[in-house]
């Protein structure tokens, strides 16, 4: 019997990719939170010459994108520990979260929920982290920031970046922690 690394049992845990989903989703909710005044505050305490709601809303953002993404490995996570059968033998070692939801056989959410998550995967992949994507990856969809149309203007369609609201983000991570909870072995 071959051992096996300490590396490859935590990408085999579940829980522990669902303990790291709780914390992102516990960050994101106290960032997404925080008040005007007291952001500013810290923001004289660390001499931050930018704009503190920017930048806390990025970083909610990156909380958000991080939690749906590790509450989904640990949807995959648990069910490969239950022996289903997946497309993939272990968990996958992406951040395209649209295609973790797939493979974690998680119900279909509708049309701007689906633009969410991509929005999600986008933000773990680069958009989180780098001021630009990697050469070449300009144009490739799953690199770019979706979209979503507002309003037209005459027979133009004009449209906004996805927004992401701790709303949204909660009722989409509902979704999969529900699954997950559901496929908990009962002990």
């Amino acid at each position: 019997m071959s051992e096996i690394s300490m590396a490859e049992r935590r990408r085999q845990a579940p829980g522990h990719y669902y303990i790291r989903a709780d914390n992102a989703r516990y960050s994101s909710r106290v960032l997404s939170s925080l008040y005007p005044s007291s952001a500013t505050t810290f923001a004289r305490d660390v001499d931050f010459r930018g704009d503190p709601a920017t930048a806390l809303a990025a970083a909610a953002r990156r909380e958000m994108s991080l939690a749906i993404e590790l509450i989904v490995k640990a949807v995959i996570a648990q069910r490969l520990e239950n022996r289903e059968h997946l497309a993939a033998s272990s968990v996958p070692m992406t951040h395209n979260v649209p295609v973790l939801w797939r493979q974690a056989r998680l119900p279909e959410l509708e049309e701007a929920d689906q633009r969410r998550l991509h929005a999600f995967g986008v933000i773990m992949t680069w958009a989180g982290r780098y001021a630009a994507p990697t050469p070449g990856g300009e144009n490739k969809p799953e690199l770019s920031y979706p979209l979503e149309p507002t309003q037209k203007l005459g027979r133009r369609q004009l449209f906004r970046n996805v927004i992401i609201s701790w709303d949204d983000f909660e009722r989409i991570y509902q979704v999969a922690q529900a699954v997950y909870g559901q496929l908990q072995p009962d002990i």
